[in-house]
């Protein structure tokens, strides 16, 4: 089942990113967005989607309003994109299941065959008067839900329509209804959805989205003063000074909002947007950094010797960050000694807990190393303490060309070479007919080796989230097999360039990420009991024997301390 979700949007940064991460999180497969004349960084945030192959963008520049004419165009878009199901959203609109723990992905594709169009009824968030004294209410954190909404003129609040894709239909003003093309069709009541509404996020984004879909209303001559009878309504009361008071009206006492929840009115969604209250702020682009460079891994109690080999490597000319995959007290103690190096907590996110829960216990042929952390990478890249990273694999080593590395990666991304199985490392051809590039471009074979890389987390964001999404159609939208790529993660990062446009000119020499087979250390080792001094000696060694590597990387070999 390919879903399609089409948004029609007019500066909508506050709830933009919540909105599709929720409904991507749903299962929705492509989103078709028409931005209207935008101004703040709506046109920014869409980009960042389509730059991960998840959107298309029309630019309409008419200030009118036509929305059903909008929505059609996008309707009818979809049906060439080959859609199976279609709904209508609003930015302040996020659709669930009724049944807890369902997804979107799960309900739409058990519905009858026979019927191609359903109601969804909406539940407009429960506010009351202590609500409107913060300047924005943000809907993730907005607990329960009236099972009786009405709109502002006091009727019941009309359902929004999903509907199967097919050509020649019309969507009505507003996305209550749709126009079928062959006569009698009309819609069935879809009790297993049902669609959260936040028509009132705080005073301030309320009035902006009067002021602009009111002139747009006033200027628009196709449409009867009866459609958009609200918006027409409140623009005239902002214009006349009088909306604050009207809103301030509109929200119940709490004395009244309790009696609502005693009589069960009130209701808590039956399944929670699908975003943490904090992952979803504009201003993540801004976030600050512990420092500007630095190195990152990522290590359980196994690997822990593998670290040390690697700070010890970089020579404290780069900080290093170790991301805990089960630590013991002793390497705790190791690191709270030892300067520029620190240990992070591997972050909460919601696709990392998807990771963890489908992949369970599940292992490699080496027992004491655990499927789920391979597929994480691009979620610790994101999370990095320093504005431009390097990811360095614990099982390598730094023999020189540190500051060269991340002057290259200053310019753009970092990628290395794979040069262990070559052959073996491209995407099979059928990933790219269930995720198809943005770049149309014939696909050209990256053969890289995801151990080593550097990024600019200013810069290449969208990257990192292409990086991600095959991950994330894996793990939560469950449209992927994990077969479907190639070598876990790696395979990911192969798809993210492709669909970002580059080619194999973005890889460095073999020197930047040196298979130990391909090096003068081949069936070198260490005695994993060595200190720092034996070690750094070691290092020294392992530098004038192997004088052309940069990087030194033992993966899938044995590592030297075992």
């Amino acid at each position: 089942m390919k879903l399609v979700m089409t948004l029609l949007v007019r500066n909508e940064e506050d709830i933009l990113v919540m909105n599709l991460e929720h409904h991507l999180r749903q299962g929705v497969d492509f989103f078709i967005v028409t931005n209207n004349c935008s101004v703040d960084s709506t046109s920014k945030i869409l980009q960042t989607y389509v730059d991960r192959g998840l959107m298309e963008v029309i630019d309409e520049p008419s200030d009118t309003y036509a929305q059903a004419v909008w929505v059609t165009r996008m309707a009818q878009r979809a049906v060439q994109l080959s859609a199976d199901w279609i709904f209508h959203a609003d930015a302040d609109e996020f659709w669930v299941a009724t049944q807890p723990g369902c997804l979107l992905r799960d309900v739409i594709p058990e519905l009858s065959y026979e019927s191609p169009l359903w109601n969804v009824d909406r539940w407009n968030a429960a506010l009351h008067v202590g609500d409107d004294e913060q300047d924005w209410i943000n809907p993730a954190l907005v607990k329960f839900f009236d099972t009786q909404s009405i709109n502002q003129h006091g009727h019941s609040l009309p359902p929004k329509i999903l509907h199967r894709a097919q050509a020649g239909i019309q969507v009505a003003q507003g996305n209550h209804s749709v126009v079928w093309p062959s006569p009698g069709v009309t819609p069935h009541e879809c009790r297993d959805l049902v669609i959260l509404h936040f028509p009132y996020q705080g005073y301030q984004n309320y009035e902006k989205k009067i002021v602009q879909g009111g002139r747009a209303y006033s200027a628009n001559p196709d449409l009867s003063d009866a459609v958009g009878s609200t918006w027409r309504k409140d623009y005239l009361s902002w214009m006349a000074g009088l909306l604050p008071a009207i809103c301030k009206r509109r929200l119940v006492k709490k004395k009244i909002w309790n009696e609502m929840k005693s009589a069960g009115r009130l209701r808590l969604s039956p399944n929670p947007l699908a975003i943490h209250p904090t992952s979803c702020d504009v201003s993540d682009q801004e976030r600050s950094f512990e420092a500007d460079e630095g190195v990152i891994c990522l290590a359980d109690e196994n690997y822990f010797f593998g670290v040390r080999l690697l700070y010890h490597s970089l020579r404290q000319k780069r900080p290093l960050t170790v991301y805990d995959l089960g630590l013991s007290n002793e390497s705790r103690q190791w690191v709270s000694s030892h300067s520029d190096v620190r240990i992070r907590a591997i972050p909460q996110t919601a696709l990392i807990s998807s990771i963890r829960h489908v992949c369970g216990t599940s292992t490699m042929p080496k027992r004491t190393k655990r499927e789920w952390p391979l597929w994480i990478c691009p979620e610790l890249i994101l999370d990095a303490p320093y504005r431009r990273v390097a990811w360095i694999d614990a099982d390598a080593i730094v023999l020189r060309g540190i500051n060269r590395m991340f002057s290259m990666i200053r310019r753009k991304p970092f990628i290395t070479q794979e040069n262990l199985a070559p052959d073996q490392t491209a995407n099979p051809p059928e990933l790219f007919e269930k995720l198809p590039l943005g770049h149309q471009n014939p696909v050209e074979d990256i053969l890289l080796n995801a151990g080593v890389s550097g990024w600019c987390l200013d810069r290449d964001r969208s990257i990192l989230e292409g990086y991600n999404y095959p991950i994330r159609r894996i793990f939560q939208a469950g449209a992927l097999s994990r077969d479907a790529v190639r070598w876990h993660d790696q395979g990911c990062l192969i798809w993210a360039l492709q669909n970002a446009g580059f080619n194999s000119s973005i890889l460095r020499p073999k020197q930047w990420n040196c298979c130990v087979k391909h090096s003068r250390l081949s069936g070198w080792t260490i005695d994993p009991c060595s200190d720092d001094a034996d070690i750094c000696r070691w290092l020294k060694n392992a530098r004038q024997h192997e004088s052309d590597a940069k990087i030194v990387h033992w993966n899938g070999h044995t590592v030297p301390w075992y």
